[in-house]
């Protein structure tokens, strides 16, 4: 990396952690899956506080927009949800997941293991963002911030349960 500091880089990750795990993000609409949530509420949010911060740099990639470029990893491609990056720097990757009925272990742990393997393939830090969508009785509650979780020193993940 050697467009961004690795100060910059990490107070990216830090602030924007921060930023999301404050968000309270509103339910799925009725059977959306995670790639329409994330091209109709993640990205847009994303996208504009990117710009808020002034860094005339940074791009933001994600379903809905620009793809995010894929991750290549003995030979086998992964796709981030929503990256931000400085032309070819990747900085932060973003996984969107929605943890269901029918598998939520394997939900929760293919989100984890997701932003791990995108740090290892080469983003400097990354986030998963799981949204618990077990209960979802009232189309009045929103997700509210349950558990913030390291995962390693560059990986972390929110975890989201429904709230009035």
């Amino acid at each position: 990396m050697n467009s961004i500091s690795e100060n910059k880089v990490s107070l990216l990750y830090l602030k924007t952690r921060e930023t999301l795990s404050k968000h309270v993000w509103p339910l799925p609409i009725k059977d959306e899956k995670e790639t329409t949530y994330t091209q109709r509420v993640i990205l847009p949010f994303i996208s504009d506080w990117v710009k808020e911060l002034n860094e005339k740099d940074l791009h933001v990639r994600g379903d809905g927009g620009l793809n995010p470029l894929p991750i290549v990893w003995d030979e086998i491609s992964l796709y981030p949800d929503v990256t931000i990056m400085v032309f070819h720097d990747r900085l932060l990757a973003i996984e969107v997941k929605f943890i269901r009925m029918e598998d939520p272990g394997g939900s929760l742990t293919k989100a984890i293991g997701q932003t791990l393997m995108y740090e290892k393939a080469g983003f400097a830090n990354s986030i998963a963002i799981m949204f618990d969508s077990r209960r979802l009785e009232d189309p009045n509650q929103s997700f509210h911030l349950s558990q913030n979780i390291e995962i390693s020193r560059n990986s972390s993940a929110l975890y989201y349960k429904p709230a009035n």
